[in-house]
């Protein structure tokens, strides 16, 4: 499943004000694009969360250090990481 953010947009002009979109971020490896949605104004108002396979030794998703050459875990990692960098930016 590809993230589509023309989807996304259409689906945000068919919500009504008291209603807040959330969008999984995470868990699709490099199928999602995470930095475009969070550098994108027309998103800044959603919620956003992502789910990962975690990484047999330590219950975590994979980091990019640990991702080895999975692309579905680079691409996790990533996203997790774009994710990370988002939430630590906002008051």
């Amino acid at each position: 499943m590809t993230l589509n953010i023309h989807k996304i947009k259409q689906v945000k002009g068919l919500v009504g004000k008291d209603t807040r979109l959330i969008q999984c971020v995470v868990g699709w490896g490099a199928q999602h694009n995470a930095k475009a949605l969070f550098e994108d104004d027309d998103f800044k108002d959603m919620g956003f969360y992502g789910f990962a396979w975690p990484d047999i030794k330590t219950a975590f998703p994979p980091t990019l250090e640990t991702a080895g050459d999975n692309e579905r875990f680079i691409g996790n990692a990533k996203n997790i990481a774009e994710m990370s960098k988002f939430y630590l930016s906002k008051d």
